[in-house]
């Protein structure tokens, strides 16, 4: 920590106290302090040690929920994309992989599935080297939420942009299923178009384990995929490399 850390953490310990109406409530208008200690540090200098500092100061004066809740209202109040968000989401993986979890259901992870599932954090940069680790995490060590429900779109997406390989976003959609999420997976209105673009991204050795699991997702609910996973089977039975 260098020098005027606390100082500055102090600041906006102070800017968020000033908001509280009693011992566990907030007026609303404390996210305003909360969005604008995010961006700043997001912005500064030392942007992941500072992104991942106060992110841990939100979870130790008033406990992991916060911090978590404080990542979707800055996604509220700051759209688009850019690099701020994608520091955000890299401070949150990192503090988790070195602080671990005390409280899965409320653990900043879930917050990080939602920056993946709005914006597009890496393509083909430096984050495509964790976003997947993330995700698995995220997929097999806590509850889901709603993000999950555009799993298949942003899998996709994140293949056609070199965020992901097709074997990890593969990966990722049979750990789903493990998890018993096939009905997270369901009817998006672009999820054929999405399939396809799997399929076509997916190396010939991948099919069998794509064929399988367009079966499973379809036998729980996903009719609109019916369309993109039909060649696949006819490729299969008529032997052909697809």
């Amino acid at each position: 920590m260098k020098p005027g850390d606390d100082d500055s953490d102090e600041s906006w310990r102070l800017s968020i106290e000033r908001y509280r109406l009693d011992e566990d409530n907030f007026d609303p208008e404390v996210w305003i302090s909360i969005v604008m200690a995010l961006l700043t540090a997001a912005r500064g200098a030392e942007r992941i040690s500072g992104t991942k500092r106060i992110l841990r100061r939100f979870r130790e004066w008033y406990g992991p929920r916060f911090e978590r809740v404080a990542v979707l209202v800055y996604m509220q109040h700051v759209k688009g994309q850019g690099e701020p968000h994608r520091t955000i989401a890299r401070a949150l993986w990192e503090n988790h992989r070195s602080d671990g979890c005390a409280d899965p259901v409320e653990c900043s992870l879930h917050s990080l599935g939602s920056l993946w599932d709005a914006w597009r954090l890496a393509p083909g940069n430096e984050n495509a080297s964790w976003i997947g680790g993330a995700l698995k995490e995220l997929l097999t060590g806590h509850p889901l939420r709603g993000w999950a429900t555009r799993l298949v779109s942003r899998s996709a997406e994140s293949v056609s942009e070199g965020e992901l390989e097709p074997a990890e976003a593969v990966e990722l959609l049979e750990l789903a299923v493990e998890a018993g999420l096939h009905y997270r997976l369901a009817n998006g209105d672009g999820l054929a178009d999405s399939w396809a673009v799997l399929a076509a991204a997916a190396p010939e050795q991948l099919m069998p384990r794509l064929r399988k699991l367009g079966n499973q997702i379809i036998a729980a609910g996903a009719t609109r995929m019916i369309p993109a996973q039909l060649p696949l089977l006819e490729e299969s039975n008529t032997g052909r490399a697809y």
